[in-house]
């Protein structure tokens, strides 16, 4: 049988952002040439969903549930090869997906250091994750400079627990600010292009809408943004609704994050 190969950077970077949504166990679907996640956190606050490209992988999608803190453990350890190889096979992970009949029974990962076969638990308690109704439409778009944006969520959160992220049609910007005890509002122009990077802008969907603005929750939106390896992601933004954040790290992985705006009663 062929083995399925996947790249250790991507798989290792896809698995630290499940397991930043406080998942156990977790059931993903195999097959067409890649790996796919959808996961909601516990409070149902957020949801992330995510695709990893395979190779070798043409088998029809099946559906796999196996104990995540497990994998992770094992997986996340793993060392990298030499990053100017990536064909290197301490670069690689090979998959086995084993079979009891019908049934998917052991998904078996290979590297030069290690042999970890997992052994799949049923998905019937798992449920589905589906993305709510309407989530995607969103009145504004925003690419920003990931750097940009990790750095001011961590100055924010030495001072507070929320953040506002406020689009203007009329200034062409995406603005985050913050205020703490002290009357202090804080704020970043994320459509600033810090150190130059291409690609940073503002674009309304909805030419009716001229301001787009919510509160989110910072340990939930850190939790995610501080692990994407992508130099720009782009916001999706509609008052009051879910924020909207997607990424794609080289030709290997890409993300959605949902994450619900925080409702606050005066």
């Amino acid at each position: 049988m062929t083995m399925i190969i996947a790249d250790l950077r991507a798989t290792k970077s896809m698995l630290k952002k499940i397991r930043a949504m406080g998942t156990e166990d977790t059931a993903m679907m195999l097959g067409d040439g890649k790996l796919h996640e959808r996961c909601v956190d516990p409070a149902h606050v957020a949801m992330l969903d995510m695709t990893m490209k395979l190779e070798n992988c043409d088998m029809k999608p099946v559906k796999i549930a196996l104990n995540f803190e497990r994998l992770f453990s094992r997986i996340n350890l793993l060392p990298f090869g030499n990053i100017n190889k990536p064909n290197d096979l301490e670069n690689k992970l090979r998959l086995e997906l084993l079979m009891d009949g019908n049934e998917p029974n052991y998904l078996s990962f290979y590297h030069p250091m290690l042999v970890s076969p997992i052994k799949l638990i049923s998905s019937e308690g798992i449920p589905d994750a589906n993305i709510p109704s309407g989530c995607l439409d969103v009145d504004a778009i925003a690419n920003i400079n990931t750097r940009q944006f990790k750095l001011f969520l961590k100055i924010a959160e030495a001072e507070t627990d929320r953040i506002t992220l406020i689009a203007d049609h009329k200034k062409g910007k995406l603005n985050a600010s913050f205020s703490n005890d002290y009357e202090e509002t804080v704020s970043s122009d994320l459509t600033y292009s810090l150190g130059g990077i291409e690609g940073i802008d503002l674009k309304f969907s909805n030419k009716d809408v001229k301001i787009a603005k919510s509160l989110f929750s910072i340990d939930y939106m850190a939790s995610i943004v501080n692990l994407v390896n992508a130099p720009t992601i782009k916001i999706g933004l509609k008052t009051d609704n879910p924020l909207v954040i997607w990424w794609k790290e080289k030709d290997n992985l890409e993300g959605i994050y949902f994450l619900a705006p925080r409702i606050e009663s005066d």
